[in-house]
């Protein structure tokens, strides 16, 4: 079995990258943060955002508030702790740093104070032992101290309670659930997601229970019903698998050449981001038949020509049409927080559907490397949007569109485009049709 040391220089190893070059120009941009690296970013219940930096080795990274979509950034009052992992509960914010702390606030990010686990771990708690994961419950707040245990608390953060170590442990205590990474409240259950393996909790018996032996879980998102948990160690059979049961899961499918080290995943809509530990962010819309790059600008370095590693996303946020994204760093002059317009063809807050009996929206020839033509046949006259965008989700062609008697065709120019996939969609009645065609 793999020992604790192995274990963290595994993980070490797959969220350091070491950066000295960066070039930024059109979408990837600095968010004005006044720290070169972070850990954890979160969104509160009024649209506030958190950032959580990281400070190695002095261990005293602090929190920052933005009220202004990552516009502008203020130190929060509350001593730093290298907080990696927070929870949000209405309007309450838990982050929990170093040595068993864990700030809260219960105004959304206006105010903190600081609740500690010792008392409940037994133990004074040093830096060796970082809280990487907090979950809400059953009117419970989760917090997992790596290799120590896993407690909660019943009246927001006051007191705390152990639960039970030893069914963590297994044979082997090296090797158990105490090494958990990540905690996700899925379908009337608490999950573990561990290292070594993923458990659920018994509040009645306070007993855990070892569902499934995959290694290297790393954390976890809910999204239509379905359990998403990605995994981070270089050359693992999978990086993200899924299930709607618990029971029965399926590897999804990830970039071509992309190493199995992913640090983190979100949902925006039915898009699925994920940030790679070297190689910046990807998303897919097709639950992971096909992936686009969205890391051009991506702060990163390049030690010989044709190759970069970029810094490590670690979290997500989305806010105001766009996308924060809070970056760890080794590089003393790191950006911490970057930020980037979500791609226009991610559709939320409308909807989406496919092509029906009253819509005729038709693109010929495809594939095509000349021009592109585009037919609309509606069964009324009717103002309607027209747009084309990239796999990166930048609009390339955009009209508004008079539909006369219920037909309207538009020829559009296609050379000098880069070859691939692009997106075209017409808006029309509050939906949006949506389909693809190839550039050759």
């Amino acid at each position: 079995m793999m020992k604790k040391s192995t274990l963290i220089s595994i993980f070490l190893m797959g969220i350091i990258s070491l950066n000295f070059n960066l070039a930024l120009s059109q979408q990837w941009k600095p968010a004005n943060f006044p720290e070169a690296s972070t850990w954890t970013i979160c969104k509160t219940a009024n649209g506030n955002i958190i950032a959580a930096v990281d400070k190695y080795p002095d261990n005293n990274g602090k929190l920052y508030i933005s009220k202004d979509n990552a516009g502008s950034w203020e130190e929060c009052n509350v001593a730093g702790y290298n907080y990696s992992a927070y929870v949000v509960v209405e309007n309450s914010v838990y982050m929990g740093g170093l040595f068993g702390n864990i700030a809260i606030s219960h105004d959304n990010g206006e105010t903190w104070t600081l609740s500690n686990l010792s008392e409940a771990i037994g133990e004074n708690i040093t830096d060796s032992y970082p809280i990487y994961a907090m979950e809400y419950h059953n009117e419970r707040i989760y917090a997992s101290v790596l290799y120590l245990g896993i407690a909660y608390s019943e009246d927001w953060g006051e007191t705390w309670v152990m639960t039970d170590r030893e069914s963590l442990l297994l044979e082997n205590p090296e090797d158990g659930g105490q090494w958990c990474y990540g905690l996700r409240a899925y379908k009337g259950k608490l999950y573990n997601l561990a290292a070594f393996g993923i458990w659920t909790y018994d509040e009645d018996s306070d007993l855990w229970n070892m569902i499934n032996d995959a290694w290297y879980n790393s954390g976890a998102v809910v999204h239509n019903d379905i359990l998403y948990v990605n995994h981070n160690a270089h050359g693992i059979p999978q990086a993200i698998r899924y299930t709607s049961d618990g029971e029965n899961w399926t590897v999804m499918n990830i970039p071509d050449g992309l190493s199995t080290s992913v640090r983190v995943l979100d949902f925006y809509g039915d898009a699925l981001f994920i940030g790679h530990v070297i190689d910046g962010v990807w998303y897919t819309l097709d639950n992971g038949e096909t992936w686009i790059d969205f890391k051009d600008d991506f702060p990163g370095y390049s030690p010989i020509p044709e190759l970069t590693f970029y810094d490590c996303p670690m979290g997500f946020v989305f806010a105001d049409g766009n996308i924060i994204c809070s970056v760890f760093s080794s590089r003393g002059d790191g950006l911490g927080v970057i930020i980037a317009p979500i791609p226009d063809n991610i559709v939320v807050g409308i909807e989406k559907q496919e092509f029906d009996s009253n819509v005729k929206f038709t693109v010929y020839p495809n594939p095509t490397n000349n021009l592109i033509t585009i037919n609309i046949d509606l069964n009324e006259s009717a103002n309607v949007a027209l747009n084309i965008t990239d796999i990166h989700g930048r609009t390339i062609f955009s009209k508004p569109v008079a539909v006369a008697s219920g037909e309207y065709r538009e020829s559009v120019s296609v050379k000098g485009w880069a070859p691939g996939l692009y997106f075209y969609n017409l808006q029309y009645n509050n939906k949006i049709y949506t389909d693809k065609f190839i550039v050759k």
